[in-house]
């Protein structure tokens, strides 16, 4: 095939192709003999096949070896025994400079304070339930610092101290806003603004980085016209897959026998959890949710210290928890994994 492979449509400029695999489960064989290609989940990318790729014949369809793709992109497969003339797979953005200045970068966590981070992994930088104006323990004069190349914004409910923000920062960034799908639905029809609706269960792709929403048990609203509490969609936690390693970032919850599939399905070796009090876990009760549920590598708590409701330190959180790396950080304080 002299031509090399043709690029279905929607593939992005300056890609290669890679190697021979299809995913997402698709290996029907239709009744022209056609096999069917549909996404990899690799972000940037699309499926590519050759020119003679269709009508090989219902007795020629190939033989499929399930693959496990890393980072938590799910599983493909992989052709064999397929004519040199019929190649199926996807096509990989070839690698640039910052690709590879990416590559060498590590994970950094940086605490906004209350229950608002900036995660920067895999070449995205997250803003999650980024609350800075009036938010009491965040110095003002690093608002621009704590902004900085926000790819995508990630909400996990509708309460002021994790969403206020969020439409005004993505206006100012052209960053898109990720969150349970009423809540996108209505910023994008009401606010003008580019939104990623998903639920519970589904998977985004954020750039490279892999965020699965998973529950909570919580309440979500936000202010309606006359100032009362109205519906904000579902409350919600995230697993963020990237470079190789998943953060569960738990978002306002108590502990929850949801936990243990949730430690079955991703195994994240970091925690961002809520533990506060009076309205998510409390340390003891976030200490309780670690030993029991999960199996951290490293803990970072949150929503806490804020207001004199809050418990004001990580102590108890760290003497219930001996060999896990309890982070407390200062905010703005950045943690390098």
């Amino acid at each position: 095939m002299r031509r090399g492979p043709r690029l279905a449509r929607g593939v992005p400029a300056g890609t290669e192709p890679s190697s021979v695999r299809i995913g997402n489960g698709d290996r029907t064989g239709r009744r022209s003999g056609e096999v069917g290609a549909v996404s990899c989940g690799w972000h940037g990318s699309a499926l590519f096949f050759s020119s003679k790729a269709r009508g090989i014949g219902a007795g020629r369809l190939p033989e499929w070896k399930r693959i496990r793709r890393s980072g938590g992109a799910g599983d493909g497969f992989q052709a064999t025994g397929l004519p040199a003339a019929v190649i199926f797979g996807y096509a990989r953005p070839k690698r640039s400079d910052a690709t590879e200045r990416r590559k060498e970068a590590r994970m950094k966590i940086v605490w906004l304070g209350h229950g608002s981070f900036r995660i920067e992994i895999a070449g995205s930088v997250l803003l999650v339930d980024p609350w800075i104006s009036g938010n009491p323990v965040f110095p003002a004069g690093r608002r621009a610092e704590a902004v900085a190349g926000a790819t995508h914004i990630l909400v996990t409910h509708g309460h002021a101290d994790h969403s206020s923000d969020a439409v005004a920062l993505s206006k100012e960034l052209g960053a898109p806003v990720a969150g349970i799908y009423d809540l996108m639905t209505w910023w994008a029809e009401t606010e003008k603004i580019e939104t990623v609706g998903f639920n519970k269960g589904g998977t985004a792709m954020l750039g490279e980085v892999a965020v699965t929403m998973v529950g909570a048990t919580h309440s979500s609203s936000i202010p309606g016209p006359d100032g009362r509490p109205v519906y904000a969609g579902a409350e919600a936690g995230y697993m963020i897959a990237g470079e190789g390693r998943t953060i569960y970032f738990s978002g306002d919850t108590d502990a929850m026998a949801d936990m243990a599939v949730f430690q079955d399905l991703h195994r994240p070796d970091v925690g961002i959890l809520a533990a506060g009090g009076h309205f998510t876990m409390d340390m003891r009760r976030a200490a309780y949710a670690a030993k029991k549920f999960f199996d951290f590598k490293v803990v970072i708590p949150s929503h806490y210290g804020t207001f004199p409701l809050l418990e004001q330190s990580a102590d108890a959180l760290v003497e219930a928890l001996p060999g896990v790396e309890v982070r407390a950080p200062d905010v703005m304080e950045a943690i390098d994994l």
